[in-house]
């Protein structure tokens, strides 16, 4: 009988981990890690000048090399390219 183990994508999620989508198709790379939030910032090339925040919601899976995400490469690009909001207090 197979164990399932659960892991705190949070925890699991790592900056430079590739990020691709849910076809196999590169995205980008984990930029920066908002956990508490439950987000992650995407760089999409080598000059940083396009960025994606991508919800934990539509991580698929996490390895120590790469992130999985249930989204197509054009639905990430299309959706996600306006920064979540900030807490006010």
């Amino acid at each position: 009988m197979a164990k399932e183990m659960t892991t705190d994508i949070a925890e699991s999620v790592k900056v430079g981990l590739d990020v691709f989508d849910r076809d196999g198709e590169r995205i980008g790379y984990v930029d920066n890690v908002a956990g508490k939030s439950g987000w992650m910032q995407v760089g999409l090339g080598d000059l940083e000048l396009q960025q994606l925040w991508i919800p934990f919601r539509v991580v698929k899976s996490v390895d120590q090399r790469e992130v999985i995400l249930t989204a197509t490469k054009e639905d990430a690009r299309s959706r996600y390219v306006t920064p979540p909001a900030r807490e006010v207090r």
